[in-house]
């Protein structure tokens, strides 16, 4: 059975799932998204210190695009979906070589 992500929601911090969002229950804040695009991925910040990693706002160009799809290639643990369904969106997710699964629209 397939765990719907979208309903997995942070609450002291939610996040839009109708777009890219990273799992918090699975990130482990190794901060690779963030250093490829620091305007999309920043580090969530609880009260007691760093925490996962969330989409601050969604991608703007066609090269922020393709650096996301890659950051969600490169993730060591898998933790950032696309609950969107955007075709041209899931196309270049998908040229990226990212697991199905890690698309939910």
């Amino acid at each position: 059975m397939v765990r719907d992500l979208r309903d997995d929601r942070d609450v002291q911090e939610p996040q839009d799932h109708s777009g890219f969002f990273v799992a918090p229950d699975e990130c482990l804040a190794h901060g690779c998204c963030h250093y490829e695009l620091p305007d999309v991925f920043e580090w969530r910040k609880p009260a007691n210190g760093a925490g996962p990693m969330v989409v601050a706002r969604q991608p703007k160009t066609e090269q922020e695009l393709r650096l996301v799809a890659l950051a969600m290639f490169c993730c060591p643990v898998n933790a950032i979906y696309y609950g969107g369904n955007n075709r041209r969106v899931i196309s270049a997710i998908r040229k990226q070589g990212v697991s199905s699964s890690n698309v939910l629209g």
